[in-house]
């Protein structure tokens, strides 16, 4: 029942170039090249946006892609604009309780004619990001246009590792969903979802 807009042309699309079209029934259009997605939501042309990345120095830009000169938190400051949750902290933290688990964002993709001239690169390089990932950082997992979260809130929320990697425990189901979703939304063109053996390198399901 939605209609969705995008305002990434084509050539920047995440999936457009890989040949992916939304199924049947689902409304995806790019908006005009002389509008933004701020401006439409205030104007009233669109009922809500998701997944905003409006910056001021997008102004100074021509490129085609993400266009809105306005924050996060200037769009949301406008008289016109309201959060679609008025506490979005409890909102999100009862859904990860709901789901059980934090959602899948980056997979790390490999050629197959690379790992056919050298078979341990899977594993090496998931060797390296599972280190990179359990690297201590200062910075916070929340977005600094979003809210605080403490270490106990992160901990009851999603656990006591808020950004997860690998193949192991939660993860496992969450991105068994995720290839589940992946089918049902057209991105696996095939008669069913892939399972998280037949998608991921042997060599990497242990780790």
């Amino acid at each position: 029942d939605i209609h969705w807009f995008e305002e990434r042309s084509a050539d920047y699309s995440h999936y457009r170039p890989l040949g992916y079209r939304p199924p049947a029934g689902v409304k995806v259009d790019i908006i005009p090249s002389e509008k933004r997605l701020c401006d439409m939501l205030i104007a009233g042309e669109l009922d809500a946006v998701t997944r905003y990345f409006g910056r001021r120095e997008h102004a100074a830009r021509t490129y085609p892609a993400d266009r809105s000169t306005m924050s996060m938190q200037e769009l949301a400051g406008h008289p016109r604009v309201r959060w679609l949750f008025d506490d979005r902290k409890a909102a999100a933290i009862a859904y990860n309780a709901e789901i059980g688990w934090p959602q899948p964002i980056h997979c790390l993709i490999v050629k197959t004619e690379i790992v056919d001239q050298d078979p341990s690169v899977p594993a090496r390089l998931t060797r390296a990001f599972l280190a990179a990932a359990n690297t201590p950082s200062e910075h916070s997992n929340v977005h600094a246009a979003s809210y605080q979260l403490s270490a106990a809130e992160e901990a009851a929320a999603v656990g006591a590792v808020f950004t997860p990697a690998g193949l192991k425990g939660r993860n496992r189901e969450a991105i068994s969903r995720m290839l589940e979703l992946c089918w049902k939304d057209g991105y696996i063109d095939r008669g069913r979802p892939f399972t998280v053996d037949e998608y991921f390198d042997g060599s990497t399901l242990q780790l």
